[in-house]
This record gives C-alpha cells, sequence and structure tokens, in this order.
C-alpha cells in the first residue's frame, strides 16, 4: 500500500507549528540557495521521526 502525504510548501507559518501540524514540507529555499548542513541537522532534530523533507532540485 502506498502512503500519500500532504505538506506545506515552505514554512508559510512559525517552523515550529508546520513540524507539529503538517506531516511534510517542501523546502523552497534549496532551488535558490542550499540551507547549510547545520540547518538541515537542526530541522531534523526538530521534527518528528516521520515527518518528511522534500527538496526542490
Amino acid at each position: 500500500m502506498e502512503t500519500i502525504r500532504v505538506g506545506r510548501c515552505g514554512f508559510p507559518k512559525a517552523r515550529s507549528v508546520c513540524l507539529r501540524t503538517s506531516h511534510a514540507v517542501e523546502v523552497q529555499q534549496t532551488f535558490y540557495d542550499p540551507p547549510q548542513p547545520k540547518t538541515l541537522r537542526r530541522w531534523r532534530e526538530e521534527a518528528r521521526l516521520d515527518f518528511v523533507f522534500t527538496l526542490k532540485a
């Protein structure tokens, strides 16, 4: 069975709210200026284990 996740495009509200109320987020800034590895690690630590981050390439 496939899993369909519905998420947000970027962080339109406070990141903490998005991480708590969504299942996924598309990180839009990667298309223009990729986040630093330390930023990505912090986001991963703040999110639930089942939270999915997608990146624009």
